[in-house]
């Protein structure tokens, strides 16, 4: 007879393995449904038999996204590492490399070079980031293997396959080349396959618009996405204000609400409201930097930092922003490094007054972290669990709350204190 301990082990293993094999043939069945709709669909069915044959049910593949930084990194770190000096210096490079290009997609589409160029550098920076999922494979395991998903994400999942499969029937991408994030999105300036309908845009005039491949394009896409969902030349994306004592916080929005109208006021309602704008840009030489923003107006207020710290009226193109990531931090960063590229760098004021650190700083500080006995962290200025853990563990003995949140306070005391 088998010990307890052993028989629960069998039995679990069993109960694991029959689990999986129930799962496979679920998705087995969800594939033969998806061929019958990708048919009704107008994809042929050789079409989606090539493309999906090699396709394996992948229960990692199936689950939502993973945690991405934009959503779990404090604000303050995710900034300093996205607008720091080695991106800003490898943005202003692109732009004089592809000054040709960028001049076409403003005339065509009114979006600025600075700004195509920061989406380009937060999304992948600048193509230095090489998606490695196949993108066939994610959706069909995305539409087929994650059973407790709500209908409209497998509707979702579905249209972004039966896009991707005409894409590459139509020639549009190559197979061995339609690579993406865990989610799906492909190209330097990653975008979905139904989004990539919308915006394709063909800037080098070779007749396809190839994403993956030309950097002129994938500007050119992401500027036409812009446009699509209400870039406004001649508008900022934010701009920087201060607010009278005594002000009503609960005018700001949070979350996704400046998304909508709901917490939207015209500029002259919220100057009736004492909020006053401090923002040097807004009047250059005493002319109006910025045509579109008149009295009329429409912005939400913003306080990326609390009630005590730095305050923004965002407009429709901070929305426009968001559209592209549905992110306060992503927008952010990308407004940040379009002014920083445009020669006009901007921080924010942290009212606790440790900022984030750029990936050269954060490369020092693990270096320091290293010589301080954390052997398991690697100075890549990257903050892995490694690093966090490493980073908690000095906190512990510095007597400071255990965050693993990492600034420009901790890298301070740290080479004040390691030999």
């Amino acid at each position: 007879m088998l010990p307890d301990a052993a028989f629960a082990l069998l039995v679990a293993g069993a109960f694991v393995a029959s689990a999986a094999h129930a799962a496979e043939a679920d998705f087995g069945s969800c594939l033969r449904q998806l061929r019958a709709e990708a048919v009704r669909q107008g994809v042929p069915p050789a079409v989606f038999d090539r493309y999906t044959k090699a396709v394996r049910y992948d229960p990692k593949r199936a689950l939502p996204d993973a945690a991405q930084p934009e959503f779990t990194w404090p604000m303050r770190e995710y900034l300093g590492a996205l607008v720091d000096e080695q991106r800003i210096d490898d943005g202003r490079r692109l732009m004089q490399k592809q000054a040709a290009a960028l001049a076409t997609i403003e005339r065509r589409f009114g979006v600025d070079a600075a700004t195509v160029v920061a989406i380009f550098g937060v999304e992948t920076d600048f193509g230095a980031h090489k998606p490695k999922y196949p993108v066939v494979e994610t959706f069909v395991n995305r539409a087929c293997g994650f059973p407790k998903a709500r209908p409209a994400f497998k509707r979702e999942q579905r249209a972004h396959l039966f896009q991707a499969l005409r894409m590459l029937q139509a020639g549009e991408v190559r197979e061995a080349e339609f690579l993406g994030s865990r989610a799906g999105a492909f190209g330097m300036t990653q975008f979905m396959p139904v989004t990539y309908a919308k915006d394709k845009a063909d800037v080098d005039g070779d007749g396809r618009a190839d994403i993956v491949n030309s950097v002129p394009d994938a500007l050119g896409s992401s500027a036409r996405f812009l446009l699509r969902n209400g870039w406004t030349r001649g508008l900022p994306w934010a701009i920087a204000v201060e607010l009278p004592s005594g002000f009503d916080t609960r005018l700001a929005a949070s979350g996704a609400e400046h998304a909508s109208a709901r917490k939207a006021k015209t500029i002259a309602q919220w100057r009736k409201f004492g909020v006053r704008i401090v923002d040097e840009r807004v009047n250059d030489r005493g002319r109006p930097r910025f045509p579109a923003l008149t009295d009329a107006a429409s912005a939400t207020l913003l306080l990326p930092d609390g009630p005590h710290g730095a305050a923004f009226l965002v407009t429709r193109n901070f929305v426009a922003f968001r559209r592209y990531n549905d992110s306060d931090a992503y927008a952010f960063a990308v407004g940040l490094l379009a002014d920083a590229l445009r020669g006009e760098p901007r921080t924010i004021a942290w009212a606790s007054g440790d900022a984030g650190l750029s990936r050269r700083q954060l490369a020092e500080l693990q270096a320091l972290l290293i010589r301080r006995g954390h052997t398991g962290v690697t100075a890549d200025g990257v903050p892995g669990p490694l690093t966090r853990e490493a980073v908690r563990a000095e906190q512990k003995r510095l007597g400071w709350p255990q965050t693993g949140h990492i600034g420009s306070r901790l890298l301070e005391a740290l080479r004040a204190s390691t030999p």
